[in-house]
């Protein structure tokens, strides 16, 4: 009974490893010729990229950090080890979730880009220009994560 299961053990094994070599061979002959997994898709030119990200199927781009500086309708956000410039739409909607009502429930209240502060938690959402190139859209300032916003 003992050598049935051990030459039926044996026998499988060799099948998956032959199986596992066939399949390995056949990726490598495949894609040793300098194809690679995206050459099906590389008739994607850039500017297909860019009209999809702008079009209405992609409801946005989200950025996230702290306030380095701003110059010129340039935010510049810090997050974690990552420094980014964005410039600001010129019909940007910010909203400012900072201040609380009389009940001491956080409130949004409309405000202007020169409310912006350096420090200030932001979360933007991009819009894609013609071109390519990345704006500010909409800009939320907000509390620092996890705690309560205070003025």
């Amino acid at each position: 009974m003992k050598k049935i299961i051990l030459i039926s053990f044996s026998l499988i094994l060799c099948i998956m490893f032959a199986a596992a070599g066939f399949i390995s061979g056949f990726f490598y002959c495949k894609y040793a010729s300098g194809e690679n997994f995206s050459s099906e898709y590389s008739s994607s030119s850039a500017q297909d990229i860019i009209q999809t990200l702008s079009s209405p199927f992609i409801y946005s781009l989200k950025a996230t950090g702290k306030v380095k500086s701003i110059s010129n309708n340039v935010i510049t956000l810090n997050y974690k080890d990552s420094v980014s410039s964005l410039k600001v739409a010129q019909n940007a909607i910010i909203v400012s979730f900072l201040n609380k009502n009389a009940a001491g429930v956080i409130k949004s209240e409309m405000v202007n880009l020169s409310d912006v502060k350096i420090g200030d938690n932001l979360q933007i959402d991009l819009e894609v220009l013609p071109e390519g190139s990345l704006v500010a859209g909409k800009i939320y300032i907000i509390g620092d994560p996890g705690i309560p916003a205070q003025k």
